[in-house]
């Protein structure tokens, strides 16, 4: 280059001083010979630069310059340290002139780290997309760099919609505040974990659990992995487990242990004065034996199932009616403390469940005999309360027994 201008000049000083002080190490060399090194070169072989000027290329390095450089080439070599030992090292030769070239020395150990680091991360991202869980990750902010196939196979969507926000914007806005809140818990160095609906991009509600890993980069920047796990299938059977366990699956209505369970609910109740009584209402089919063993398990189930829809469309707002034990049922009415009032809600409740059933030809009248116990006295346990009402009970059938004896 021709300086021609006190501005050449002073590009030329800061280009100089740019290589001279790069931490890329370079070599230039004319006709084999070293003309010039700099500082970073001088660092890796220990050796102050004016020691190395004017040698020859091959009395440092092992490096093999071909005869006619017409491009920038690749080579490998070892490069001399001044204790004798060699260094394995990687060059970029770049040609300049006709008899001049620069060099870029790299440390081959350091380019193998970055290459195995590079096939590294081929190989995880190979497997982040066989794994059948959602991945995604963020060096930065609510922002992903990365999503897997099945992450997009869960939102049915392809995954270059997911990158960026887009994995949250299919979130519903009512739940879409949980998973910010939980990627900045995150960004706080929390391991986090939220369950939230998402609408895929077909219009599908799925339930997933995301969980979500902080990671700092080395640079200190707050970033994330996060898997995303489709579970509908799985809260659909819970769901499903959790109604068999607490509802007879005969009727649908609610058990015993649901009962016993809501019972302690309204008694705390009427501890902490929430409610002002409880009545208890016991109900035990009239003459089920007599059907069952006539006509059959399919009748008495017929009986039992209609018998448990009339007391479920009875029951007022509030009210509830469980499916006791056999052909027993029990209504819970939380709130009702008149005895006179319990005696109307048992009417409403005959009325709705005493109706003729048809079966096989036969005509069935269901009937039940009614008990009740109302309290407004927080010392009288669960229990007794349901004894209570179970004794009315008994003492209605029994007079009307009585009754149609007589």
């Amino acid at each position: 280059m021709q300086v021609t201008t006190s501005s050449d000049r002073e590009l030329l000083g800061s280009l100089r001083s740019f290589l001279t002080n790069t931490e890329k190490a370079l070599i230039l060399v004319a006709r084999e010979e070293i003309i010039w090194i700099n500082n970073a070169t001088a660092t890796r072989m220990a050796t102050a630069a004016i020691d190395i000027i004017g040698q020859r290329l091959d009395e440092i390095t092992t490096i093999e310059i071909p005869t006619k450089l017409n491009h920038a080439q690749n080579l490998e070599g070892e490069l001399v340290h001044a204790t004798g030992i060699t260094i394995p090292i990687s060059c970029l030769a770049t040609p300049l002139s006709n008899s001049e070239m620069m060099l870029e020395i790299t440390d081959r150990t350091e380019f193998d780290a970055h290459h195995e680091l590079a096939l590294y991360q081929e190989r995880l991202w190979v497997l982040a997309n066989q794994i059948p869980i959602g991945i995604f990750y963020s060096e930065v902010g609510l922002r992903t760099e990365f999503a897997n196939d099945f992450l997009a196979q869960i939102y049915q969507s392809p995954v270059e919609t997911l990158l960026g926000t887009g994995w949250i914007d299919q979130i519903p806005p009512i739940s879409r505040p949980i998973i910010e809140e939980a990627v900045l818990k995150t960004l706080s160095g929390v391991v986090t974990e939220s369950e939230i609906d998402l609408v895929t991009f077909s219009g599908t509600t799925k339930r997933i659990l995301y969980t979500i890993s902080p990671i700092i980069s080395g640079d200190g920047r707050a970033g994330f992995a996060g898997t995303a796990e489709d579970i509908t299938d799985r809260c659909l059977r819970e769901e499903q487990m959790a109604h068999a366990a607490t509802h007879d699956p005969l009727t649908g209505l609610p058990n015993r242990a649901a009962m016993m369970n809501d019972l302690y609910s309204h008694h705390q109740a009427l501890t902490n004065k929430e409610i002002k009584g409880i009545t208890v209402i016991f109900c035990d089919l009239n003459d089920f034996k007599v059907v069952n063993d006539s006509l059959g398990h399919k009748a008495g189930d017929r009986i039992l199932i209609e018998a448990a829809n009339g007391l479920r469309y009875g029951c007022r707002d509030g009210n509830l009616a469980y499916r006791y034990a056999g052909d027993e049922f029990v209504v819970l009415c939380p709130g009702i403390f008149d005895e006179v009032e319990a005696t109307t809600i048992i009417a409403e409740l005959k009325s709705s469940m005493e109706a003729p059933v048809h079966f096989a030809n036969t005509q069935i009248r269901i009937s039940g005999s009614f008990g009740s116990f109302t309290s407004s006295d927080p010392a009288i346990s669960p229990e007794e309360l349901l004894n209570r009402a179970d004794a009315s009970m008994y003492g209605v059938k029994q007079h009307s027994k009585q009754r149609h004896e007589g």
